[in-house]
């Protein structure tokens, strides 16, 4: 977790949110783990991070991955607040998800 004492040019901080078994998880894995395969139901929440140079500057990016289920709902929102972006995940192949 060397991140968290590092200093950066750039940080930010992103969430995901959608019904269960959209693929949120799985794109999170790709993109911070460089993972691509069937991920486990997320209970919850969990946290990303990574960082990186661009043209020299150091940049920070943390991700929460909120869980699908209704019961977890109402802490969702908890994990919205500051973010810089929220990303609203789908599944084409299930229409309820949108």
């Amino acid at each position: 977790m060397e991140h968290l004492t590092q200093s950066f040019d750039y940080k930010f901080e992103i969430a995901a949110i959608g019904s269960l078994s959209t693929g949120k998880t799985c794109l999170f894995n790709w993109y911070f783990k460089d993972i691509f395969e069937k991920a486990e139901i997320t209970l919850n929440f969990n946290l990303y991070t990574k960082s990186f140079k661009i043209e020299g500057n150091s940049v920070f990016v943390a991700a929460t991955d909120t869980s699908g289920e209704e019961k977890f709902r109402s802490m969702t929102k908890t994990y919205l607040i500051n973010r810089h972006c929220v990303m609203f995940v789908f599944s084409l192949a299930d229409s309820r998800s949108y």
